[in-house]
């Protein structure tokens, strides 16, 4: 099995939007991981489509999200659970608890939130994240 890095919103979007701080970083994270697979909490995907309905683009993000191949995480009682835990211990929001709950689960997570990086390193993650 590849590795599967987790995305946090922040990286999809700045991926998306040529204007964002963190577009390059993002380009890069994905052209140097071409062997890895992508996954996302479809919480964290439901963030991400936000700002393209306001524009009547969602089509477009969704059909970015399915080239890119990142596949979306659903959350059952088991990972409400393990989600609530991270939550618990690392007094994170809920939105980023999700994201570093997935990201325990396969070992390496993509951020641009400084925050949730910090967080993920701290709890032995592999992190990939703007310098």
């Amino acid at each position: 099995m590849a590795r599967v890095i987790v995305l946090d919103a922040s990286t999809l979007i700045a991926l998306q939007d040529d204007s964002d701080a963190h577009h390059p970083w993002a380009q890069d994270l994905f052209q140097s991981t071409l062997d890895a697979e992508f996954a996302m909490s479809a919480v964290t995907y439901a963030e991400c489509l936000v700002q393209p309905i306001k524009v009547s683009r969602a089509e477009i993000q969704e059909r970015n999200r399915e080239t890119l191949g990142v596949s979306l995480l659903a959350i059952d009682e088991f990972r409400a659970r393990a989600i609530a835990e991270v939550r618990v211990n690392t007094n994170l929001r809920m939105p980023d608890a999700i994201v570093l709950s997935e990201a325990l689960r396969f070992g390496h997570l993509a951020t641009a939130d400084a925050t949730l990086a910090k967080a993920a390193r701290t709890a032995g993650l592999k992190v990939y994240s703007p310098a």
